[in-house]
């Protein structure tokens, strides 16, 4: 495709007059777990230029694996469908006190050595989640 053409690109969004600086636009109604390009074309009183390189960004799949994030750069993953890692929802704890939320990244970053938090079962959307006291549960 001829990049440097607005006309060559699936869609288009223009965003008026903008000040100077950072800006965000929020784009609505894109398929799921596609990947989207885009570049910039800024016009002044000066003419117009294309960003010198597309970008491009991912609507995700879902499906999360430690690999899902592109690099392998993926810090931490706390997976409140299994807290003790194992890949078997039917023997999650249901209630009382976690000591560690295993971390299924693949780093070995557990969390946990703190002073322990109480689970909710079903708490959020029907997933586990942890209740701090606000002063003094915490995991590391």
């Amino acid at each position: 495709m001829n990049a440097s053409s607005a006309l060559a690109w699936d869609a288009n969004v223009s965003l008026g007059v903008i000040p100077l600086g950072v800006f965000s636009h929020t784009l609505q109604g894109l398929q799921a777990n596609k990947n989207f390009t885009y570049r910039i074309l800024a016009t002044n009183s000066a003419g117009s230029v294309w960003s010198s390189q597309s970008q491009s960004f991912s609507t995700g799949d879902f499906s999360f694996q430690p690999q899902s994030i592109a690099g392998g750069d993926l810090l931490l993953w706390l997976d409140a469908s299994d807290l003790n890692g194992d890949g078997n929802g039917s023997n999650e704890p249901f209630a009382g006190t976690v000591d560690q939320w295993r971390d299924k990244s693949g780093s070995l970053r557990h969390a946990g050595n703190g002073n322990v938090p109480n689970l909710q079962s079903g708490g959020l959307n029907g997933l586990n989640t942890l209740k701090f006291d606000g002063i003094s549960q915490y995991l590391r």
